[in-house]
């Protein structure tokens, strides 16, 4: 449109030019002109009301040209602050978008960092527990062979006390047995020296009877007679004595030689 407009403007200038040219080229008949001096004024008064008129009419078109190239300049300008303002409130909401992903991809990596510290921790809460169960499983077969050398040592002190038990028992009754071969021995050293005693005393008490034949007294005879009587009923029940110690000492003797041999 505005380039019509131009065409127009330059259509319309040359054609003053043209009537400008026409008004000014000499005639070169003076007749002719002078003739026709009064019928040119006319005629320059009708082209200069012409010219105001096409003057006027160009300066109307001109103004209403500009008056509608300045409302659509105005037009324009108003769409271009409205596109400047569209553009503005765009680039408003992109910078906001921008900062609001920027924001978010902030927090994505913040959490994204916050998870993979947490898997760490994981892992090594993770490894952590791993290693205590180990330990935990250590201990209890600790605490297993623990129990199981703590039964075995119950089962040998058991086993202990019962051969401490059975060895105080065997030594008690050697310790009986070693008194009874002692006192055995004692009474049958006693037995020995007792006898030998009593052969003494009845040897010479049977000397004492040869000699009571000599004695003329017969009171003294028969006191030496009766004493020598009662000495070896005296020896006799001695003798009888040793032989009971004797006897019960030989069965001692067979007694602990059955017992050796049912041990």
């Amino acid at each position: 449109m505005m380039q019509e407009k131009e065409n127009q403007k330059n259509k319309n200038e040359g054609e003053r030019k043209h009537s400008r040219k026409g008004d000014v080229q000499p005639c070169s008949n003076s007749t002719t002109v002078l003739s026709n001096k009064h019928s040119r004024k006319g005629d320059i008064q009708q082209s200069a009301e012409y010219r105001v008129a096409l003057i006027t009419q160009e300066l109307t078109a001109l103004t209403k040209e500009l008056i509608f190239q300045n409302n659509e300049k105005e037009a324009r300008a108003a769409e271009l602050i409205l596109a400047n303002k569209e553009l503005i409130f765009q680039n408003a909401v992109k910078q906001y978008c921008t900062e609001k992903l920027l924001r978010t991809q902030q927090e994505l990596a913040l959490q994204y960092r916050e998870k993979e510290e947490r898997a760490a921790e994981l892992v090594i809460a993770n490894r952590e527990l791993m290693f205590q169960n180990i330990e935990k499983e250590k201990r209890a077969t600790d605490l297993v062979i623990i129990k199981v050398e703590h039964a075995e040592k119950e089962a040998r002190a058991a086993e202990l006390a019962r051969s401490y038990n059975k060895n105080e028992i065997l030594n008690k009754q050697m310790n009986h047995k070693k008194k009874l071969e002692c006192m055995g021995r004692l009474t049958s050293g006693i037995a020995h020296d007792f006898n030998n005693i009593l052969a003494c005393v009845l040897g010479y008490n049977e000397m004492n009877q040869y000699v009571a034949d000599d004695i003329a007294d017969k009171v003294l005879r028969a006191e030496l007679e009766n004493n020598t009587e009662q000495v070896s009923v005296a020896v006799k029940r001695a003798a009888a004595l040793i032989e009971i110690l004797s006897s019960r000492r030989d069965a001692g003797k067979n007694g602990r030689k059955a017992n050796a041999s049912i041990d």
